[in-house]
């Protein structure tokens, strides 16, 4: 709880120097700092931790959309793409131009794009956008079949829940599945310095007032170290 207390301390300094930002602005920095200082991570960079080689994880994403019916001529939306760990392997099954990849940080753009190559990006034409209004209409008018977020809500501060299922849901026309995984509790936890769990009826909340319901495709039950308890990892679809 310490690392947690610490985190929040800093968090609320920094917000206050800058006051025109938010809590995403903040988590990429903090990323951003930890990858130019040669660390590794666990998802993001171009220095995985142990030793991971990229292209060699992040698989199971694809292989779960693809058991829900995703085709190669389908249009996918990477909502928090980050540098393309598990993107990279949807550019590689879908045809070109099926994949949009959208996220926040532009650094973790540009890794991404180094990371897959100049012949893979010429061949597939993914296309790569910070997150925008502009990008998110874009995308929404190219009609995706799919959209999934992975290991993105449990990084999305209390405050820009709302945020998060706004862009989110804009993105879905009628035909749409939209596949989020999250952390849950049955308490709201902060359980890591930069990563939140929060009870199913406020997710389902929120998503209810952007005009969307949940279910349920899969759970399983994790331990909260930092919180002293036990949550859920679940993956919802959304629908309108």
């Amino acid at each position: 709880m310490e690392r947690i207390s610490r985190r929040n301390e800093l968090f609320a300094q920094w917000l206050s120097d800058n006051p025109e930002k938010n809590f995403q602005d903040y988590y990429g920095q903090v990323i951003e700092q930890h990858l130019d200082q040669g660390l590794s991570h666990p998802t993001l960079g171009k220095n995985l931790i142990e030793n991971r080689v990229f292209g060699g994880a992040g698989k199971g994403m694809l292989k779960r959309l693809i058991s829900l019916g995703l085709k190669r001529d389908h249009i996918c939306v990477d909502y928090g793409c980050g540098s393309l760990r598990v993107g990279y392997h949807f550019i590689k099954y879908l045809d070109p131009g099926c994949y949009w990849g959208l996220d926040v940080n532009e650094r973790f753009l540009r890794d991404g794009e180094d990371l897959i190559g100049k012949d893979l990006c010429a061949e597939k034409s993914p296309h790569l956008h910070l997150i925008s209004d502009e990008a998110i209409a874009r995308a929404r008018n190219a009609e995706p079949d799919f959209i999934f977020s992975k290991s993105v809500l449990l990084h999305v501060h209390p405050n820009e829940l709302e945020t998060y299922f706004d862009r989110l849901t804009r993105l879905m026309g009628n035909h749409t599945r939209a596949i989020v995984d999250a952390t849950i509790c049955a308490q709201f936890v902060q359980f890591e310095p930069l990563s939140w769990a929060y009870p199913k009826s406020v997710l389902e909340d929120v998503i209810a007032s952007f005009g969307c319901s949940v279910s349920y495709i899969e759970e399983t039950t994790v331990r909260l170290e930092a919180a002293q308890c036990d949550g859920q990892i679940v993956t919802m679809e959304l629908s309108h």
